[in-house]
């Protein structure tokens, strides 16, 4: 299942990358695998990418870290909110 779904992640459209995004985090949450945060995480600091996907990003990251205490998904969530507009945070997706 991971190796299907971690290779929409580099899908040309960004709705299949949502949809990649939400089968792993369904699939693997709280399991805090590092794979899979390594993936994400990048998705999530790119500002390049649409507030929609980053947020989608978001959440499946910590699903994937749920009570792991996992410093590096905590890092990578706390930079997206430094980092980002306001105008991007204020979006129904921010």
């Amino acid at each position: 299942m991971f190796a299907l779904l971690a290779d929409k992640l580099d899908a040309p459209t960004q709705h299949e990358k949502i949809g990649a995004l939400m089968g792993l985090s369904m699939t693997y949450a709280g399991s805090n695998r590092t794979d899979i945060v390594e993936l994400v995480i990048p998705m999530i600091l790119d500002l390049n990418n649409d507030i929609e996907l980053v947020s989608i990003a978001s959440i499946t990251l910590s699903l994937i870290c749920i009570s792991s205490k996992n410093g590096e998904c905590l890092d990578a969530l706390m930079s997206l909110l430094m980092t980002r507009d306001k105008v991007d945070l204020d979006s129904p997706y921010g």
